[in-house]
């Protein structure tokens, strides 16, 4: 299968989502499957990364902390059979979002893997807010399957509700070694 890998980050940044995607990627190769990873351009440094995973770093339209738009992601996910969306990917998984329906169309099965709730004072956290309420549901809803860490962090996060509504679009796969 032909796998896109939507990441916020991805190494040599040094944070756990990216870090996720990379030993992702690498395990859907050894499998023989044919793995890309999209990440942003956050710094001239990551373009220097050396390893055997077909990477595309991505200049943002404009980027804040982790958050990163690149639209330009919306040509780079077509024909692939599977799209992985790590979120939260603030400026990426809303461009997931608004293929989702040619996507789709062409057989293409989109899946998101839920890894955190995000949290925020101030105008960040009002930011949060309105994409909780406005877009959060939306973009769990193209999903044709959710990954979580555990059905119980599930239940008590911000998806909640959508996976009381639809248990079976939701999948606990635990972290571990």
């Amino acid at each position: 299968m032909k796998v896109a890998i939507v990441t916020p980050t991805f190494p040599p940044y040094p944070g756990g989502i990216g870090r996720f995607a990379y030993h992702h990627a690498i395990g859907l190769g050894s499998l023989g499957h044919e793995v890309e990873v999209f990440s942003p351009l956050y710094d001239q440094k990551n373009k220097n990364l050396e390893n055997k995973l077909k990477v595309s770093f991505l200049k943002p339209m404009f980027s804040y902390g982790n958050a990163a738009y690149v639209p330009s992601l919306s040509k780079k996910i077509k024909g692939f059979d599977i799209i992985h969306l790590h979120y939260p990917f603030f400026g990426g998984a809303e461009v997931v979002w608004r293929q989702a329906k040619k996507l789709k169309k062409r057989g293409t099965k989109i899946i998101i893997h839920y890894h955190m709730d995000v949290v925020g004072r101030g105008w960040i956290g009002l930011i949060f807010k309105l994409h909780r309420m406005f877009l959060l549901n939306s973009i769990i809803k193209v999903a044709d399957r959710v990954i979580v860490t555990s059905m119980d962090y599930a239940r008590s996060s911000d998806i909640g509700s959508l996976m009381t509504a639809n248990p079976k679009k939701f999948v606990a796969i635990p972290i571990g070694v």
